[in-house]
């Protein structure tokens, strides 16, 4: 079976989106992260994917850019930390 090989070559439009998404869902990823860490200092239960994913609308009213990138996208990035806290185990 031949193997294929591709190389993206964004435009300027479609790099700008490309960063802003990344950017964006880094912003939600680290804002998730730094709420739950901070929940975690005060001895409470973390926040999981659904109730992280409830307070995207009020993020994106906090924070107008995040209404530019697809909702699916910061989704992603939530789903993406609550795989980080599945596959963590703390050393013995």
């Amino acid at each position: 079976m031949p193997a294929y090989q591709f190389e993206l070559r964004p435009n300027g439009p479609q790099l700008r989106n490309l960063r802003q998404f990344a950017g964006s869902c880094r912003f939600v990823y680290n804002k998730a992260l730094a709420l739950n860490t901070e929940r975690y200092h005060k001895k409470e239960k973390r926040l999981g994917y659904a109730v992280l994913c409830a307070r995207l609308p009020n993020w994106k009213r906090e924070h107008e850019f995040l209404s530019d990138v697809p909702a699916q996208a910061l989704q992603q990035a939530l789903k993406n930390l609550e795989r980080a806290y599945a596959n963590f185990s703390p050393a013995v």
